[in-house]
């Protein structure tokens, strides 16, 4: 196994990666851009590496710790262990997040203990078979009759899809009323300091996959969401209401987004819609699933957070090991 530390030559070997929307190269490449790291080190063996960056005494995955992304490595065709052994020798803290693949089972005992919990991602299962109908009929009861509530209360909305270069041309002011949005509610937004960090995402995206921008309205446009996809899958990238007031908004805004992702999902034949990770009850309550994400961590300032909307018992079946 070679450990590559030259930045040009660790950028043009990952150069073509692309393993998914969020785990790709391109998109990653603005997320360690805007990390800034200090050192790179790329693991590499024959055609298979792992590839990480180290700032502030912290070594992460290429791309840093920002929530929205995935790291999707095989670790049966690379020796993990050996990488875990040099990180811990190296003394420096070390946070490897958001992986899609559980490493715990390939884990020598003595490094099982870095396995921490993180908060799961959110996929809607077989989008192509939704419609509101269909949806409505897997709840009973109260819970019905308040999903009946808000698709009766769209009638009170009107619906657009935005142009691209007319959404940047109000992304200003959507931003502004985003981040207020979240202050009203005694909340930080993720994107607050991060701004041109979203600006540059959004872009990079319009150049390199597909967008779909939904606008929803009343007197005022009062929510925006924004698909991402291509040919192999759709994620939902960003949302917000604007109006702390508007108590249905955010439910509307579901119902929207799920009509519109089905299209697009029959389309391309594609079977699920990823929500991402992100501890917001509407996914739970549109029926999206939980799915795990694992990571590994040796940083005595890591503080384990469970995730709000899985109950312990939940969160170990799902993983299928024991958390204390």
């Amino acid at each position: 196994m070679k450990i590559i530390t030259k930045p040009t030559e660790y950028l043009d070997l990952i150069s073509s990666y692309k393993h998914s929307i969020i785990d790709s190269y391109g998109y990653k490449k603005i997320l360690n851009d805007y990390y800034s790291p200090e050192k790179y080190l790329l693991f590499h063996d024959s055609s298979h590496f792992i590839p990480m960056v180290q700032k502030n005494n912290t070594i992460t995955f290429f791309g840093g710790t920002q929530h929205n992304h995935y790291n999707s490595f095989n670790f049966n065709c690379i020796n993990f262990n050996n990488i875990i052994t040099k990180l811990n020798n190296m003394n420096l803290n070390f946070r490897l997040l958001s992986m899609t693949t559980d490493p715990y089972k390939l884990l020598s005992p003595q490094f099982k203990k870095f396995d921490v919990p993180l908060p799961v991602t959110w996929i809607y299962q077989d989008i192509q078979k939704y419609n509101e109908q269909n949806f409505l009929d897997q709840f009973t009861g109260k819970k019905k009759w308040y999903i009946k509530r808000t698709i009766k209360n769209k009638d009170n909305y009107s619906f657009q899809q935005l142009n691209f270069h007319d959404f940047i041309n109000s992304f200003n002011n959507l931003i502004y009323s985003h981040n207020q949005y979240f202050r009203d509610r005694n909340k930080i937004s993720v994107w607050e300091g991060k701004e041109n960090l979203l600006l540059d995402i959004l872009k990079y995206f319009y150049i390199n996959e597909n967008l779909y921008i939904g606008s929803i309205k009343k007197s005022k446009t009062v929510a925006v969401y924004i698909l991402v996809y291509n040919k192999k899958e759709i994620i939902y990238y960003f949302g917000t209401s604007l109006d702390a007031r508007d108590n249905e908004v955010s439910k509307i805004l579901y119902l929207d987004m799920l009509k519109n992702a089905q299209v697009i999902a029959k389309k391309y034949n594609i079977l699920n819609f990823d929500a991402l990770p992100g501890g917001f009850s509407n996914k739970r309550r549109f029926l999206f699933s939980p799915m795990p994400l694992y990571g590994l961590v040796n940083d005595p300032n890591w503080v384990i957070r469970q995730d709000p909307e899985l109950t312990l018992e939940e969160y170990q079946q799902l993983t299928g090991r024991h958390i204390s």
